[in-house]
């Protein structure tokens, strides 16, 4: 039984609206819940901010890559009934992609984003249904479409295929690939028994925990009385819509599902249980439920990645879950399996750094000062060589640039039209340290030493020849 001091709360909500007004953030909601007991739940701002609605348990946010557990524990599915193999090729489930230039790739290294892709731009759903006739003359919502599915598949396995500058092998490094998720979800599409992947998912795992709220669809969330503006500063001004389309990847797995507080601690609490929901329903097998949450692949600084999870330590517990990110959308849903303790913060503002928030309310629950931030980092000094090695141009195939300056004894990083102080701390690992979240940056080196590269937000960004 979790039992939270109430100076803490006080500081931790403190903590909230500060992080609130430094980001121009609308709406917060935040629950730390137990197997059984909810601890803490709390709502801050409001779902839409003129007409001065609020939020509660029942409002609807987008999840964004949150989606991502949810599309590997379907494979599993599949992999537990004995339909596919985590060890099968890719090639051998998706005719479309024929591994051309990266061979071996399996449906293991699809889940733990180590295929060897870099990052690419999103195809999105509503540029393709455009382009094949279908926007806005289909009977159901566009997430239930085949014809979409079929030519998004298309799409993303040919633009893998002809990629010949690549990561490395697949298995060697992990560099976040929401296309890998758009071929997992497809497998689950052909051979799941449905005739979507959307469909699968309300089928085999929204329904089975009653998850009511929650769906990957569009339209209906966009109607809904009680779902959420999607708020975003666009050069100093603040923009809202309820365009759930904005920037979808065409192919479902990558980030469409749209649920709420209720429904996503009924699927939190599946980690507690050993896959199964509240009544003793098995959604998965425990064996299957481990292995999404076993550290694989090196994903940030002191933090892994499993299949559709991420694991990390604070202090003397584990902390395993997922984020989320999209217009509008800034989520973070943990849990510690030591504490079997949940915490889920969803914002409706783009760009607020929920997983701070998360990380705060999970200290909140081990008893500590949420407030309190010790960095794990030390300033070091580097000589000119490391200095110059790391200078220079990364540039993103999702049209992000990364610059390293060194200029008047100062190391800098210009990101996204700004210019912020980056700290050299470890061995080929800098830091940005921004407004209640830190952003680290690891150098990546040939055998000779040479800089190729680096790892940013769990993404590895190649260097400008």
């Amino acid at each position: 039984m979790i039992n939270l001091d109430k100076s803490y709360v006080k500081e931790f909500e403190k903590l909230i609206e500060s992080a609130m007004n430094a980001y121009g953030a609308q709406g917060i909601a935040v629950s730390i819940f137990g197997k059984d007991d909810t601890y803490y739940e709390n709502f801050f701002g409001y779902r839409d901010t003129d007409n001065k609605l609020e939020i509660n348990e029942d409002t609807i946010f987008g999840m964004a890559s949150i989606s991502k557990s949810f599309t590997c524990l379907a494979l599993l599915q599949l992999v537990e009934k004995g339909v596919v193999n985590l060890d099968g090729l890719v090639s051998d489930y998706i005719p479309e992609f024929r591994g051309k230039n990266q061979k071996g790739l399996k449906l293991k290294h699809l889940m733990s984003h180590s295929g060897g892709f870099f990052p690419e731009k999103r195809v999105l759903a509503r540029d393709v249904a455009k382009e094949i006739g279908i926007w806005d003359k289909f009977d159901n919502d566009i997430a239930y479409n085949e014809a979409l599915a079929e030519e998004g598949i298309k799409i993303i396995a040919s633009r893998l295929d002809n990629r010949a500058k690549l990561i490395g092998r697949p298995g060697e490094l992990m560099s976040y690939s929401n296309d890998s998720y758009g071929l997992i979800s497809d497998i689950v599409r052909r051979f799941g028994g449905c005739k979507t992947f959307s469909e699968y998912i309300n089928e085999n795992i929204l329904k089975p925990l009653d998850m009511t709220r929650s769906s990957l669809e569009f339209e209906n969330p966009a109607k809904d009385e009680n779902s959420t503006q999607l708020y975003i500063n666009r050069d100093g001004k603040l923009e809202w819509s309820k365009d759930f389309y904005d920037n979808a990847f065409v192919l479902m797995g990558g980030g469409a599902i749209k649920s709420t507080i209720n429904d996503l601690k009924k699927y939190t609490r599946i980690y507690f249980n050993e896959g199964r929901e509240k009544n003793g329903k098995e959604i998965l097998g425990s064996y299957y439920i481990k292995e999404m949450q076993k550290p694989r692949q090196l994903y940030r600084f002191q933090q892994y990645y499993g299949y559709g999870l991420s694991t990390k330590f604070m202090d003397d517990i584990t902390v395993i879950g997922h984020g989320g990110s999209l217009t509008g959308v800034a989520n973070m849903f943990q849990w510690s399996p030591e504490l079997e303790c949940g915490v889920i913060v969803f914002c409706n503002t783009s760009e607020f750094p929920a997983a701070s928030m998360a990380d705060a309310a999970m200290k909140l629950a081990m008893g500590k000062d949420p407030g309190v931030y010790e960095s794990p980092f030390v300033d070091m000094t580097l000589d000119d060589t490391a200095i110059k090695s790391a200078t220079g141009k990364y540039i993103s195939g999702e049209g992000q640039t990364y610059e390293i300056l060194y200029e008047n004894d100062k190391l800098t990083l210009k990101f996204s039209g700004a210019e912020l102080n980056l700290r050299p701390v470890r061995k080929d690992i800098f830091i940005v340290q921004k407004p209640y979240a830190t952003m680290d940056l690891i150098l990546l080196k040939d055998k000779d030493g040479k800089v190729w590269g680096i790892r940013a937000g769990g993404r590895i960004i190649p260097k400008e020849v």
